[in-house]
């Protein structure tokens, strides 16, 4: 890392987890060029960087991932670490907020050698994360893939990659969709082959998420609590880190809306009307100041229901004294992946008819921009020495306690 960046944007991926798969990048460009300018216009040396993830993996896997690829790959050197901020959206928002508790996920304590990394924290803003799940990790499907035993997973995956379109059919078919849903979708099957033009690629990720798919059941409301019971509490040894949460929200589908949206759409309302979600977050959603086309159709009141597609609304911060702002967006607008993207038209996963466009994008990034750059204390690596020994006695003191109960 260069010695002349002041600020590090670290841009973390949901549960795909992909930096690019095929030619389509998770973060539209849209997005790094938006915070980088912001912050550079504010007189800050910036740098940013994308980072992948174990993708369906669960939270565990996908934290020691992030580890193993990113904190102890050298990207990070040098003795004085710039300031990080981690952006993260879906799970990736996730990911950020687990990596500021105060011990790692599988219970244990930081190793030593990512404390530098941890104490250098500065931010933490998440768009559309589930920190408290999502209806649509408790919907047929999602309960369908969880139950399925390796075998029958296996076959799936191999038939996704001999007959795509077929299988692809075929699920929709297995889903008992309504014929009216099962023509829409097979009709937009195709245009996956435009859309990522390295349809191999693609469907060799989308295989391994099915066989990799840990982090379904992690992602159940019910479940996500006990990532926080390992976790502990946020971590005061990191001093303050500014947070930020943008929370999405889609307008209900219409009889314009594409059939996929509306499945994963009427998923994720039916199934997280169920659930009860942190009371003052829902209260908040109504008071926050809103980011939205003109053109979009109205969105309140804000229910357990709502949901961008993908994630409840009602899920989307932690505290309601950390939303910013509300987004009327589908979980792919706010990554920068709409219609009409920087005046052009463009194949995308979701067609919610939120309108989200350009100005909107940047509205929201400039304004999580101006969060980072309120975070301006300087980076906290030279006061490590000290954590260094506290993290090797504690090391030893483990493996003494390992070597006794062995």
């Amino acid at each position: 890392m260069s010695h002349t960046i002041e600020d590090l944007i670290v841009l973390m991926p949901g549960a795909l987890g992909f930096k690019t798969l095929g030619t389509y990048p998770y973060f539209g460009p849209n997005v790094a060029a938006t915070l980088t300018a912001r912050l550079n216009t504010a007189g800050r040396r910036v740098g940013l960087t994308y980072v992948g993830s174990r993708g369906t993996g669960t939270l565990l896997q996908r934290q020691c991932h992030f580890l193993e690829t990113f904190v102890r790959s050298g990207e990070l050197s040098g003795p004085r670490l710039p300031r990080i901020h981690l952006v993260g959206h879906s799970t990736g928002g996730l990911d950020a907020e687990l990596l500021t508790r105060s011990r790692p996920l599988d219970g244990t304590y930081w190793p030593a050698d990512v404390r530098p990394f941890r104490n250098s924290i500065r931010s933490v803003t998440t768009f559309s994360t589930p920190f408290h799940g999502t209806g649509l990790a408790m919907c047929p499907l999602a309960t369908a893939i969880g139950a399925a035993d390796a075998q029958l997973l296996a076959k799936l995956s191999a038939a996704l990659l001999g007959d795509p379109f077929g299988s692809l059919s075929a699920i929709a078919a297995l889903l008992s969709l309504g014929r009216q849903d099962r023509e829409e979708l097979e009709a937009m099957i195709p245009k996956q082959r435009y859309f990522f033009r390295d349809i191999q690629n693609t469907l060799s990720f989308l295989a391994r998420c099915i066989l990799d798919r840990g982090l379904i059941a992690d992602l159940r409301p019910d479940k996500v609590p006990l990532a926080y019971v390992k976790a502990g509490p946020r971590d005061p040894g990191l001093g303050v880190i500014a947070r930020a949460s943008f929370a999405t929200v889609a307008p209900s589908p219409t009889s314009t809306t594409d059939a996929f949206f509306r499945i994963i759409h009427g998923w994720t309302a039916k199934y997280g009307a169920t659930v009860r979600w942190p009371p003052n977050v829902l209260s908040a959603l109504g008071t926050r100041n809103r980011i939205a086309n003109v053109q979009a159709p109205p969105v309140l009141p804000i229910d357990g229901g709502s949901n961008d597609g993908v994630v409840n609304t009602a899920s989307q911060c932690w505290d309601a004294e950390e939303l910013r702002a509300v987004i009327v967006a589908d979980h792919s607008d706010i990554i920068g992946h709409y219609p009409q993207c920087a005046g052009k038209d463009r194949v995308g996963f979701l067609h919610s008819g939120a309108h989200f466009r350009d100005a909107e994008l940047v509205a929201a990034y400039q304004d999580a921009a101006a969060c980072i750059a309120a975070s301006s204390r300087a980076p906290g690596s030279l006061q490590v020495a000290g954590a260094r020994r506290r993290d090797k006695v504690l090391s030893l003191l483990l493996s003494v306690v390992g070597s006794a109960r062995g």
